[in-house]
């Protein structure tokens, strides 16, 4: 799969994302959980998993998770600058 290729599917999964996500909010109840990943074909010759974030709701609260690298399938990992560049930012 080329890049191109990849940011297409990636682009047109975020638009979709967006439009299931703010379906979901709306109507959320106060103790909703939500997991989010992208569809993706489990290749054999693959290990690991597609990228996924879990949002849970906890009252006014929201608490989110996301797979890390050492879960991920090959073409889903992140170098190290991004890696780097979400530590920054407080993911841990």
């Amino acid at each position: 799969m080329t890049t191109e290729s990849l940011e297409r599917r990636v682009e047109s999964a975020c638009s979709e994302l967006t439009e299931r996500l703010t379906d979901w909010l709306t109507d959320v109840p106060p103790d909703g959980h939500v997991i989010i990943e992208l569809a993706w074909p489990n290749d054999a010759d693959e290990s690991g998993s597609a990228p996924y974030v879990q949002l849970a709701i906890d009252g006014l609260g929201v608490r989110s998770e996301a797979v890390g690298n050492g879960h991920l399938a090959a073409p889903f990992q992140l170098h190290e600058p991004r890696v780097e560049a979400l530590l920054d930012i407080g993911w841990d």
